[in-house]
C-alpha cells in the first residue's frame, strides 16, 4: 500500500484486494484508517505517525477488518518516501498476514497457562482431600460413640455436610484439570438438540420464576436448533455444560433479554452457539472465564461452573470459545466431533448384599498419621487386626516379616510411594489384597490397574462405611 502524507491511499497491489475483499477502486483516495478494527489502542497509531513523519521506519502489528467484517492480524513495515530534496511525500506499507500465527501463539499461551493452573489445582485438591478426610473421619467416629448427645450429633452432622460440600468442590477442580479425552466406549450417540432442550427445561423454573415474581421477560429462541449429525458423549455431563451457560446468561441479563441457540455442521464437526443480550464481558474477563474459582458473581458463585464445563468439553474431544463485548452480550461457541462410531452402552451390575468379613489382618499405610489413626480405630472396631504405619519404607519392612490379608495404602507419599509398595507386594508368594485410598484426582486406567493389581480405589475424603463395604464384597466374593 502507498499513501500520501495524510494517510490517503494512492495505490494497493492485487494481494491487498484479494486478501481484504476490497477492490482498488473502492479504496483509492480513502483514508487508510477505514480499515481499523478498534482493537488497537490509539497510542499505537500516535507512535506510528510520530515515527514515520520524523523520517524513520515503523514496524509493528495491526488488527484490521476485511470488507466482510472479518478481523485479521498483519505485521507491517511502514517507511517514508522522500523526494530529491529530502522531503517526505509518500508512505509505503508492506504487510504480512499473521492471523494464523497469532492464533497459534494464543493457543500456546493458553496451554502453558492451563498447565500452571492444572498443577496448582491438583496440589490444592490433594492437600484439601487429606484435610477433609481427617475431619470427616473423626466426625464419623464421634457420631458412632456419642449418639446420646443431640447437640453434639447435630454439630457432627453439620460438619459432615460441609465436608461433603468441600468434597464436591475438590471433585469439580479435578474434573477441570483432568482433560484427557474420555473413553468413548462409555459414551452414547446423542442428538445435541435433545441435550440443549433438556438443559433449557432444567433451568426453566429459575428464569420462569423471574417472569412471575418480578415481571422480567426472558425470550428463549430455539429457532436456530437445526438437525445435525449425532455426537458421542455423556448426556448428563453435557447437560451440565449447557445448564452452566444458560445460568450465566440469565445472570448477565438481570432486566431480561434473549438467549438464542443455534446448531450447524461444518468440516466433520457439530457446532453449537449460545448467545445472550446481556451486559457482556471485558477482554480480561473473557481470558479468565474458564479459570477455576474465577467469578464475577460473588458471593453467589464458586467460580467453578465454566471451568468444569471446559474440562467436560475437552474430555469429549471438543472445543469452546467465547466472544463478547461489554454492553453487547456474549456468544459461547462449542464444537464436537461428529459421531462416526456405533453407539455403545454399558449395563451397570447390581451389587449383591454380602455378610460382614471379620478377623482380617490389615495394614494401613498413609503419610498422614491422623488418617492412619482413624482407619485403625474404625477397622479395629469392625473386628479386624490392624497395624498402621506412616511411611512406605516402614510398610515394606513389616510386609517382609508379617503376613496380611489386606493392605490399604495411599498412592502419593514421600520417598517410597504406594506404587512402590504394590510392586513389592507383586513379588510376594502370598500376596494380600490391595485397596488404594488417595486424595489425587487421577484415574487408574486398565493398564495401570493390571500392572499394580489394585482391588479397589477410594477417593479422599471417604465414608468409612464405604471401606467396610469394599472389604466385605472383596473377601466374601472368594
Amino acid at each position: 500500500m502507498i499513501t500520501d502524507t495524510r494517510g490517503n491511499i494512492k495505490y494497493v497491489n492485487p494481494r491487498f484486494t484479494q486478501f481484504t475483499g476490497y477492490t482498488s477502486e473502492e479504496v483509492i483516495g480513502k483514508d487508510m484508517r477505514f480499515l481499523k478494527s478498534g482493537e488497537i489502542p490509539p497510542e499505537v497509531f500516535k507512535e506510528l505517525w510520530e515515527t514515520i513523519t520524523s523520517g524513520n521506519e515503523w514496524r509493528g502489528e495491526f488488527c484490521n477488518k476485511k470488507k466482510n467484517g472479518e478481523l485479521y492480524w498483519e505485521y507491517a513495515f511502514i517507511s517514508p518516501v522522500k523526494n530529491t530534496e529530502g522531503i517526505i511525500n509518500h508512505f509505503v506499507a508492506v504487510k504480512a498476514d499473521i492471523t494464523d500465527l497469532k492464533k497459534s501463539g494464543e493457543k500456546l499461551l493458553e496451554s502453558e497457562r492451563f498447565e500452571v493452573i492444572n498443577t496448582m489445582s491438583l496440589g490444592i485438591a490433594h492437600e484439601f482431600s487429606n484435610i477433609l478426610a481427617i475431619i470427616y473421619g473423626y466426625a464419623q467416629l464421634l457420631k458412632e460413640n456419642y449418639r446420646e448427645s443431640k447437640e453434639l450429633m447435630d454439630g457432627l452432622r453439620t460438619i459432615c455436610r460441609k465436608v461433603n460440600d468441600g468434597s464436591e468442590i475438590i471433585k469439580k477442580m479435578q474434573e477441570y484439570t483432568n482433560i484427557k479425552k474420555d473413553d468413548t466406549s462409555r459414551f452414547m450417540a446423542l442428538d445435541i438438540r435433545d441435550i440443549i432442550k433438556s438443559a433449557i427445561d432444567f433451568t426453566k423454573p429459575r428464569w420462569k420464576d423471574m417472569v412471575l415474581t418480578k415481571g422480567i421477560i426472558y425470550d428463549i429462541d430455539k429457532k436456530g436448533l437445526k438437525k445435525a449429525p449425532t455426537i458421542l458423549g455423556n448426556p448428563l455431563k453435557l447437560k451440565e455444560v449447557f445448564v452452566n451457560i444458560i445460568n450465566n446468561a440469565v445472570d448477565a441479563m438481570p432486566d431480561g433479554g434473549r438467549i438464542s441457540f443455534r446448531t450447524w455442521r461444518k468440516n466433520g464437526s457439530v457446532f453449537i452457539s449460545i448467545s445472550d443480550t446481556g451486559k457482556g464481558m471485558s477482554e480480561d474477563v473473557q481470558k479468565r472465564v474458564f479459570d477455576p474459582f474465577f467469578t464475577t458473581r460473588r458471593p453467589k458463585g464458586t467460580g467453578l461452573g465454566m471451568s468444569v464445563s471446559y474440562g467436560i468439553i475437552k474430555r469429549h474431544g471438543g472445543e469452546i470459545d467465547v466472544e463478547s463485548k461489554s454492553g453487547k452480550g456474549s456468544t459461547f461457541t462449542l464444537k464436537f466431533p461428529i459421531n462416526r462410531e456405533k453407539a455403545r452402552t454399558t449395563e451397570s451390575s447390581k451389587p449383591t448384599k454380602q455378610k460382614k468379613a471379620k478377623n482380617l489382618n490389615i495394614l494401613v499405610v498413609d503419610d498422614d498419621i491422623k488418617i492412619c489413626r482413624i482407619l485403625n480405630k474404625f477397622l479395629s472396631k469392625e473386628g479386624h487386626n490392624v497395624r498402621s504405619v506412616d511411611s512406605g519404607d516402614e510398610a515394606i519392612k513389616l510386609l517382609k516379616s508379617e503376613v496380611f490379608d489386606l493392605v490399604l495404602c495411599d498412592l502419593i507419599m514421600p520417598m517410597v510411594t504406594g506404587y512402590d509398595i504394590i510392586r513389592f507386594l507383586n513379588m510376594l508368594d502370598k500376596r494380600p489384597k490391595v485397596g488404594v485410598i488417595t486424595g489425587w484426582g487421577e484415574e487408574i486406567g486398565p493398564r495401570m490397574k493390571e500392572d499394580i493389581k489394585v482391588d479397589f480405589v477410594i477417593k479422599k475424603p471417604f465414608d468409612i462405611t464405604e471401606i467396610s463395604g469394599h472389604i466385605n464384597d472383596l473377601f466374601n466374593a472368594e
